[in-house]
């Protein structure tokens, strides 16, 4: 009966296994973009000291809010720049007039970051990464362990030893004590 549910341990292994393996790996490459874009930035960027000039305004749950930093900086080609600092998001407003040491990509000034802050945000994605990596490799060795064991419990194989599928098993003899 249960042999007949074969497809059951694909469709529990894709669900218990692949989509923590995909959501861990999809957070780790997500981690190693952003890491990435900011070694280029770090190498061919512009530093400028920006001045805080508003507050973007997140709601949140439970009415709270959280903001981020719109800065006020000028190019080195003269440009007056505005820029929204997502990597200084907090639950405070920023005061306005504060300077920020930004770096920004000249071609896209306003996709700036500050400097002082550009990475930490890089570890709570590449850790929850690892820990559904970590989860799916366990989720699998334990989903193996427990449809080996259904499999044989399923099919009353005991290899030749008097189980079901033995040629040589006689229910008439089995029942007498």
């Amino acid at each position: 009966m249960i042999e007949d549910l074969a497809w059951l341990r694909y469709v529990v292994t894709a669900f218990v296994v692949g989509v923590p393996a995909v959501t861990g790996a999809g957070l780790i490459v997500a981690a190693a973009w952003r890491w990435k874009k900011l070694r280029a930035l770090a190498a061919t960027g512009e530093r400028v000291t920006a001045r805080v000039v508003d507050n973007q305004l997140e709601s949140r749950s439970g009415g709270r809010m959280r903001f981020r930093p719109v800065v006020g900086f000028r190019s080195r080609s003269g440009q007056e720049v505005t820029a929204v600092l997502a990597d200084l998001v907090g639950f405070r407003s920023h005061l306005l007039g504060t300077e920020i040491e930004v770096s920004y990509d000249p071609q896209r000034p306003t996709s700036a970051t500050p400097v002082r802050a550009a990475g930490w945000r890089l570890i709570i994605p590449l850790a929850f990464g690892l820990g559904f990596l970590v989860f799916a490799f366990c989720a699998y060795q334990i989903a193996d362990s427990v449809f080996d064991v259904f499999h044989d419990v399923g099919s009353f194989d005991s290899g030749g030893t008097g189980g079901f599928d033995d040629p040589g098993f006689n229910l008439d003899e089995a029942a007498t004590p």
